[in-house]
């Protein structure tokens, strides 16, 4: 089933909105899926992500849709972390310890449950996204932390 058109966007008042077809407008995540439900089907995971992050936390975070990139770019970033000194209001990624990047994995949707994965644009960091598409609420958790 194809999807219409769907733009990410901020409405006049500054809140995370989605567009359908250039007509329909939508700020929260249970009448998007009621108006678009080819969205949540398991070929259009990615799309639906997109969306649900979007409308959940805007810009704020990202959908990680290339684990590999994302995995190679983290540990370079980590690596050169390596004998930095802390500073105040910049965080690093050492900081918060060394998280399990082979969960990574592209968006999917499996048994009535959007699953994704997402970084936050500030600290870098990634978390496991879920979703049941019966109750619209995404739930963030930051990956596991090795010992």
């Amino acid at each position: 089933m194809d999807l219409p058109q769907i733009d990410l966007m901020i409405n006049a008042t500054g809140m995370p909105m989605v567009r359908v077809a250039y007509e329909a407008e939508y700020t929260e995540i249970g009448p998007l899926i009621a108006a678009v439900p080819a969205l949540v089907q398991p070929d259009h995971a990615q799309d639906a992500a997109l969306a649900v992050n979007h409308l959940s936390e805007g810009f704020e975070y990202g959908v990680i849709l290339d684990p590999q990139s994302f995995r190679a770019e983290y540990m370079a970033q980590y690596d050169a972390e390596e004998g930095a000194n802390w500073q105040q209001g910049q965080p690093r990624l050492r900081d918060f310890g060394m998280p399990d990047l082979s969960l990574l994995a592209p968006p999917s949707i499996d048994d009535g449950t959007l699953v994704f994965f997402a970084d936050d644009k500030y600290l870098g960091l990634a978390y496991h996204v879920t979703m049941s598409l019966s109750d619209p609420s995404p739930d963030y958790q930051p990956l596991p932390v090795a010992p």
